[in-house]
């Protein structure tokens, strides 16, 4: 019984796919109407809701005179909740030439019945003076009244790209049920595509229809599980996506094209500054600039290159960005590599796909003090690589000469990551009590660096009077509304400190609310000085890896002088350690917190830091222990009692 189960199962979803083979988006309709089970409805019921249709098709349509890439889209959702109709009450299409859609339709369903229909006709301009448009582009909507919960909302788009693309990435889910999923590309039999699937084990089917001369190549997924969106992790790279790319044209030969090896043998020319006129420019306006001794370090040499670069290329595209780059470094016979990644947020590196689908980010790396330059990142500065990079692999490009030719040769690695002590947040604490002991007061000092002020550090100089006492509040205060902050000053505050000098922040501060009576006690809320923390909340099993986006310390020093005729009560209670490992000296996430009078003044030392980007899922509750423990200090409070 079983067996047949399976081979019925095979057989209903090979006829799905099927239906997909000898789809023509030019005479495209709507067709049966879909429907949920009960149980479903009882499954998708705590979403918003539920995906009940996602079709993507990519149609060439080649004739003896053009090549147009058609394209159809066609969803179907559930509402479940008061927010999925807020969220679907209407379909916007931005930034788009009306004139491109071949075909649009949309309808609501309710009880199986079909209750509205709607056309082309229906979608309406948007008038936006914000939005950024062209004469032929603007946004258009079709708002639906009358949506309840409960209805279902399918619609189709057909349209010609204006460019034709030999690949592309596509994600076939969100973060709700799905089902009935189809990704179908259409090409003249002569071309063949590879197509991979990411996150989900379902085959690719190839079918050519003869008498068309036509080669459908579809994946059909009968329905994915939701991806939680998880904190500590990265949700979009688990989604199931394809990677589609044109791999052969037979018209042409049986040989492989758009490979990965073809790319590289191409990207050194067209990676390079050949424009003469451009060259006139770098040269007069950049290098002739540039003062760099050749006995400087390295490292002094690149930060002086990248801050000039970095102020000058501002706005200009990346491919152009990396031959100015080359040509500078080139010109001052510095060595480095080019380095083509992914953002892994959205999709881990994969170096055995054979094509261009994962080079979407570049850095430069130069090997000899393994740092990276991100030429497209105007916020980060060496040894700072963008955050969505470190710790992905990537495709390390390095010149190579055969005879007279240049060229690039690769090999894969992984991009290092700065370690945790590039990304630290250090706070000193110094108080005293007032006279009448409700009030602490003192001086506070804060220092920042690496990812986590990077921001601040190359914008400080463009903040408006408002943003700098934005800045004050959100970094000198604590999170605490009883704070008073006065004779604040910053330092280093220039794009030239950025991964260099720590940003920090110093001032006087007084807080009433740090301090409570009870009685002749004196309690001290101690907890609220190293600042808010956030506590990780799992009510469900968790699914995913954990993944940080980067390495980080934190470090706070808390002297409080106490009153006279007071002690600290019992001070031995107050102490934390919370490691994710038995063997403290092997741990990767830490939080301490120590505590000790010396000479009538009360001593805190929080120390937290983590040390490891991944995490297999079986590691989370230790991790969330660590961060959670950090979170319920806040709640600490320590009690002054008299001698």
């Amino acid at each position: 019984m079983k067996r047949i189960c399976i081979i019925i199962g095979i057989l209903t979803s090979l006829y799905i796919v099927r239906g997909q083979v000898g789809i023509d988006p030019r005479d495209y309709k709507f067709g049966e109407i879909p429907t949920t089970t009960e149980a479903e409805d009882q499954q998708f019921k705590d979403y918003q809701s539920a995906t009940l249709k996602d079709c993507h098709l990519l149609y060439y349509n080649i004739t003896k005179t053009e090549i147009e890439l058609w394209e159809l889209y066609h969803f179907a959702h559930k509402i479940y909740t008061q927010e999925g109709l807020e969220k679907f009450n209407s379909i916007t299409y931005r930034n788009t030439d009306i004139k491109s859609f071949k075909n649009f339709g949309a309808r609501i369903i309710r009880n199986n019945e079909v209750i509205k229909e709607y056309n082309l006709s229906h979608l309406t301009k948007v008038v936006n003076e914000e939005e950024d448009e062209d004469e032929t582009t603007a946004s258009y909507e079709l708002k639906f009244t009358d949506l309840a919960i409960g209805d279902i909302i399918e619609y189709f788009r057909i349209g010609i790209r204006p460019r034709i693309n030999e690949s592309e990435t596509y994600f076939l889910q969100e973060y709700v049920p799905c089902k009935n999923i189809d990704y179908t590309i259409v090409l003249p039999d002569q071309f063949k595509p590879h197509l991979q699937l990411y996150n989900a084990d379902y085959p690719v089917l190839d079918t050519i229809i003869s008498d068309k001369g036509l080669r459908y190549t579809t994946i059909h997924i009968p329905s994915l599980p939701v991806i939680p969106n998880e904190p500590l992790a990265h949700p979009s790279k688990y989604l199931a996506r394809v990677e589609y790319i044109l791999a052969y044209n037979y018209g042409s030969g049986s040989q492989r094209v758009n490979t990965t090896k073809g790319f590289v043998n191409g990207f050194y020319e067209s990676s390079k500054l050949n424009d003469s006129d451009l060259i006139k420019v770098v040269k007069k306006h950049i290098i002739k600039r540039l003062k760099l001794n050749k006995k400087d370090p390295l490292e002094q040499k690149l930060r002086t290159i990248e801050t000039m670069l970095k102020n000058e290329l501002y706005g200009i595209n990346g491919i152009t960005q990396l031959r100015i780059y080359r040509y500078v470094l080139d010109h001052f016979k510095i060595n480095y590599e080019v380095v083509l990644t992914t953002n892994k947020t959205k999709k881990t590196f994969d170096k055995n796909f054979n094509g261009t689908n994962f080079n979407e980010e570049v850095l430069l790396y130069f090997p000899e003090i393994d740092q990276y330059i991100a030429p497209e990142y105007y916020a980060l500065r060496l040894g700072l690589t963008p955050a969505v990079l470190i710790g992905n692999e990537g495709l390390f490009l390095k010149k190579a000469k055969i005879g007279k030719t240049e060229l690039f040769t690769y090999y894969y690695s992984t991009i290092s990551v700065p370690k945790k002590e590039r990304t630290k947040d250090n706070i000193v604490l110094s108080l005293d009590f007032s006279s009448d002991l409700k009030t602490l007061y003192g001086k506070i000092k804060r220092e920042m660096s690496g990812y986590m002020v990077s921001f601040l550090q190359t914008n400080y100089d463009f903040f408006e009077v408002e943003d700098k006492e934005q800045l004050v509040d959100e970094l000198m205060t604590l999170s605490s509304d009883g704070s008073l902050i006065s004779d604040e000053k910053f330092t280093n505050t220039s794009p030239q400190d950025v991964g260099v000098n720590p940003f920090i922040g110093e001032g006087s501060i007084s807080n009433s609310s740090w301090v409570k009576m009870e009685g002749d006690d004196i309690i001290i809320l101690v907890g609220e000085m190293i600042g808010k923390q956030s506590k990780i909340e799992s009510e469900k099993p968790r699914v995913l890896p954990v993944e940080r986006n980067y390495l980080s310390s934190y470090k706070r020093s808390i002297s409080i002088k106490l009153p006279q005729g007071y002690k600290v009560d019992d001070i031995d209670q107050y102490q934390v350690e919370v490691y994710d490992n038995d063997d403290p000296k092997k741990a990767k996430a830490v939080f301490t917190a120590h505590f000790k009078v010396e000479n009538d003044v009360l001593k805190v030392e929080s120390i937290e830091y983590y040390d490891q980007l991944y995490h297999d899922v079986e590691a989370f509750p230790l991790i969330a222990r660590v961060v959670n423990s950090a979170a319920e200090f806040n709640e600490l409070k320590v009690r002054l009692v008299k001698k």
